[in-house]
């Protein structure tokens, strides 16, 4: 997929030509413009732009979010994509560099002395935007642990760790915790019978089957 600069989104800006960008991703919705259900002036007014913040503002449906990646065309340029995974080898980010990426356009935010570019996850975030902006360009620990995250959140933030906070006291993954399994207690095995425990079940043994002699014989 082909990275577009911000000078040359800036040259598709009319409704004959229609280019926005949002999330870090560059859309063409000159075709769209005449179908969009809020008209075409909405888009034309952000186009040539980063309009991401325009974009979550006004709030669309699963469906609109779906249609949107038809129009997909490329990347913009300068936004800085996560890595897969955190290791050992992460850059470290200073805390004056993390207080640059304070907008819903370029959004970094530290949690357990990890950094993470979340500019992507803005518009699927189910809390909405501003809580996450909020608290960009800073450490927000306290404000994750305190609203509290499903197993399947602490997982997908992993996906956009961009470097560990410069100074931090303990670098920690967002990863829920594995459940212990019970440890599983052995039965203890039988005592062997004793002689004497043997003599008696042989007692009651013969006792039974001269019993049942004894039954026969009368019913005959």
């Amino acid at each position: 997929m082909r990275e577009v600069s911000k000078e040359e989104l800036a040259k598709h800006a009319s409704e004959k030509d229609c280019w926005v960008a949002i999330g870090g991703k560059v859309y063409d919705v000159t075709s769209f413009l005449s179908e969009h259900p809020g008209g075409g002036d909405p888009i034309t007014d952000v186009a040539g732009t980063d309009a991401t913040r325009q974009f979550a503002e006004i709030g669309h449906s699963d469906e609109a979010l779906t249609r949107r990646e038809d129009f997909l065309i490329g990347t913009l340029e300068g936004v800085k994509r996560a890595p897969k995974s955190a290791d050992a080898t992460l850059n470290e980010i200073s805390p004056e560099e993390l207080a640059k990426h304070t907008t819903a356009e370029d959004c970094w935010v530290a949690v357990h002395g990890l950094v993470y570019d979340v500019t992507k996850f803005l518009l699927d975030h189910p809390g909405g935007v501003e809580v996450i902006v909020d608290v960009s360009g800073r450490d927000a620990t306290r404000q994750f642990a305190e609203i509290g995250h499903s197993e399947e959140a602490r997982a997908t933030a992993n996906g956009f760790v961009v470097g560990k906070l410069q100074g931090a006291a303990q670098v920690k993954r967002l990863v829920a915790p594995k459940a212990k399994k019970p440890k599983s207690t052995p039965l203890p095995e039988p005592d062997a019978p004793s002689e004497a425990d043997a003599y008696i079940f042989a007692a009651a043994a013969t006792a039974a089957v001269v019993a049942a002699g004894v039954f026969l014989a009368r019913a005959l």
